[in-house]
């Protein structure tokens, strides 16, 4: 009877703190979407205390009326194989636009948001978008590696980047910190946020409108045109259109 007695009391207990876990998770996740939603998505948003203090990274002019976000992840490879298209629209429109990179995690990219967190921690000293290049233009290296293996190769992306000048040791503190996780988490809820599920990557909005270049959809993704074309040309496209309006 007592060993019986002893069971239910056990089980009452691990009960009461399921109950008490769940409820402390689900009081987590109100606190942390309520802080999400708080943010404008479609706006270059600065370091704040949700995102661990790192601002938007923002290639051209971040005082364009014209704003391009891309939601990419370093561990997809359709986002390597656009990264150049992406600097030459860059490069064409100079300070007419500004591009937003931020990162989304694929759900089945097991490496992705270590990515993601070292690019962050070579930002710190000042490195985040050569040590990105490396990161898609080594993809093949380090996509299916362990956790040792990768480490390795992000340490040495780091140092081809950095040189002589780069602190080794803080690269790899910060590429295992709280901030850098908070900045791919908050970049992530930005995307989840965006107004259209993100099924793929990269992902462009722009004007709050998801631009489905890939696939020429007309539905919610509101394009101008359905005729393919290349990335460049068909992201000119909705720039010049726009432009055209300003004037």
């Amino acid at each position: 009877m007592n060993r019986i007695i002893g069971i239910v009391i056990v089980v009452v207990v691990i009960g009461i703190l399921g109950v008490f876990t769940w409820l402390q998770l689900q009081s987590s996740d109100a606190g942390n979407n309520a802080n999400y939603k708080q943010y404008d998505p479609s706006t270059i948003i600065g370091g704040n205390e949700d995102n661990g203090n790192i601002p938007d990274h923002v290639k051209g002019n971040k005082d364009a009326d014209i704003i391009i976000f891309e939601y990419a992840d370093y561990q997809c490879s359709g986002c390597a194989s656009v990264r150049a298209k992406v600097d030459e629209l860059a490069k064409k429109y100079k300070d007419d636009i500004a591009i937003v990179q931020r990162s989304y995690v694929l759900s089945y990219h097991t490496n992705g948001k270590a990515a993601s967190q070292a690019a962050e921690a070579a930002g710190f000293q000042g490195y985040w978008a050569e040590y990105g290049e490396l990161l898609f233009k080594n993809q093949n290296e380090w996509f299916s590696s362990d956790v040792a293996e990768r480490t390795a190769y992000f340490t040495d992306y780091f140092k081809k980047v950095a040189g002589d000048k780069g602190d080794v040791d803080k690269f790899l503190a910060d590429a295992e910190s709280d901030a850098t996780a908070a900045k791919v988490n908050f970049d992530i809820a930005m995307g989840k946020n965006a107004g259209e599920e993100i099924y793929y990557t990269p992902a462009f909005f722009m004007d709050g409108v998801f631009i489905d270049w890939a696939n020429n959809s007309e539905g919610k993704a509101k394009i101008i045109n359905t005729e393919k074309k290349d990335f460049v040309e068909y992201m000119s496209d909705l720039i010049n259109a726009k432009l055209s309006r300003q004037d």
